[in-house]
């Protein structure tokens, strides 16, 4: 089965490396998950630690 997966590459708080995830279908960009965790680490954006402007 193919899911339609695209990660992008993002820098979080600190210069964590981690991925943006959107799935085909889904409305926008609403997922995270970890260099090494893949689609089943999957965590909510407003879990994202980011860096304060």
């Amino acid at each position: 089965m193919q899911l339609g997966l695209v990660d992008f590459p993002f820098r979080a708080r600190g210069g964590t490396a981690v991925y943006l995830c959107w799935r085909l279908g889904e409305p926008s960009i609403a997922f995270w998950h970890g260099i090494d965790e893949g689609y089943g680490g999957r965590k909510p954006i407003a879990s994202l630690p980011l860096d304060e402007a």
